[in-house]
């Protein structure tokens, strides 16, 4: 029997994928519910993700897969904004600085120009950090004006304290062209990993994960159940509802917590210690629509916020994806509030309203229906210089004992929806 910690969606993709082989498993959970952070609920007619979850798909395997689970997923073209010197201007930054001041577009092309030439002479330039390596490819305007402080708030640290490896998919690069584009209002096609993407016409995210489950035999889903303790040696795993000897553990538990329920090495104990990440606080939020004082962003799927004036790093729009998400005559919002792993936040409800009309996103005769506030205790796998050499000790111990790490958090790197339901299909693979 194969025995899968945690069933968000790695841990349900992978399960989903062992029953197509015919290899038996059984998903464990904590919670009372499958999902993970993949999760969807329903307050007072609208209904709201653990914040966004977009679903950005570029394999056919997985466009073929959610077309089967989820029949007539919407396909949708991103409308992100960025916020910056009292204007908003379209995501990515890069290729949208039309409307800012005339000396700040200055900035971003100059640097801009530069890097490129720079980077003609030394074209297999290595970056030593993820600060150096937006200056290489970017520049220096572009870094100042977006990248830096954006990356600062998101990741509650310095760039230059992070390894450059995991971005190239994520960072857009753009043309010359394209900047140049951006600077006179030209519009040019959108670019970036999340160009475009895909969500249910009801229900929220949360579909993605019940579709899932709905595939799998009953009973093979278990929630309710803490992981107690993991023998390696015997495969056994203790829980508080009974024990199971397991072929193969695949575990989509964070590895802080993994650290928890392994007797350890001491030479590897000392690298738990070392790992980094963040957490992410977040409102959802639901109004019945007023009028708006002056024009705001617009019909807006999300916008990024690098100034520190704001204490969010971003604030998106549920109804603006799917307009089911939200009650005819109101909307529906998210705000994200990035902290480091061992740090909490109050907010004053007051304080974020007046931002929030303060920046046209609602308007004064708005009234709030729903505030709900949460946490993401591990939402962002931080990537610092030691990540790389840390982690693989780490997974290669697990590796040695039969225990497959799986997912954001088991993996330990940064990933997406897409990446979790694909590599749960790789891991049923290897279990064949």
């Amino acid at each position: 029997m194969n025995i899968i910690l945690g069933a968000g969606v790695s841990g349900l993709s992978c399960a989903y994928h062992l029953k197509k082989f015919n290899l038996p498993c059984q998903l464990l959970e904590k919670a009372e519910q499958a999902g993970g952070l993949c999760r969807s609920y329903q307050r007072e007619g609208f209904t709201f993700d653990i914040t966004g979850h977009w679903l950005h798909l570029k394999n056919p395997y997985t466009q073929k897969l959610l077309e089967q689970l989820l029949p007539g997923l919407a396909v949708i073209r991103r409308r992100a904004m960025v916020r910056t010197q009292g204007i908003y201007t379209d995501y990515p930054y890069q290729i949208n600085t039309h409307g800012l001041p005339p000396a700040t577009i200055v900035e971003c092309l100059e640097g801009f120009i530069k890097a490129e030439f720079d980077r003609s002479i030394k074209p297999d330039k290595k970056a030593a950090n993820f600060a150096h390596w937006i200056n290489i490819h970017l520049g220096e305007g572009f870094a100042k004006n977006f990248m830096l402080p954006y990356n600062r708030k998101l990741w509650t640290r310095d760039p230059e304290q992070l390894d450059p490896s995991w971005c190239r998919k994520y960072v857009p690069i753009p043309t010359i062209r394209q900047v140049l584009a951006g600077a006179f209002g030209i519009q040019e096609d959108k670019i970036g990993y999340n160009a475009t993407f895909r969500y249910p016409v009801k229900g929220g995210c949360g579909t993605l994960v019940e579709s899932l489950q709905t595939q799998l035999d009953p009973g093979q889903v278990k929630c309710g159940v803490e992981i107690k303790h993991i023998d390696p040696a015997a495969k056994q795993v203790y829980t508080s509802k009974g024990n199971y000897k397991y072929q193969k553990l695949i575990s989509t538990l964070p590895l802080p917590v993994l650290a928890h329920l392994l007797p350890w090495p001491k030479n590897l104990i000392k690298y738990f210690k070392r790992l980094q990440w963040s957490k992410v606080f977040y409102i959802n939020l639901g109004v019945r629509e007023g009028k708006l004082s002056s024009p705001g962003p617009g019909n807006f799927h999300w916008i990024y916020f690098p100034e520190p004036q704001y204490s969010f790093y971003r604030v998106g729009s549920y109804s603006n994806v799917m307009p089911s998400m939200a009650p005819a005559g109101c909307s529906s919002y998210y705000l994200e509030f990035s902290l480091p792993r061992d740090k909490n936040i109050t907010v004053k409800r007051n304080d974020i309203l007046k931002q929030l009309t303060k920046l046209n996103i609602l308007g004064p005769e708005d009234q709030v229906q729903v505030w709900d506030e949460g946490i993401i205790d591990y939402a962002y796998v931080i990537p610092d210089m030691e990540y790389k050499q840390i982690r693989e000790e780490i997974l290669s111990y697990l590796r040695g004992f039969n225990i497959i790490p799986l997912g954001r958090y088991g993996a330990w790197c940064y990933s997406s929806i897409e990446d979790s339901l694909l590599e749960g299909r790789e891991v049923a693979e290897s279990c064949r």
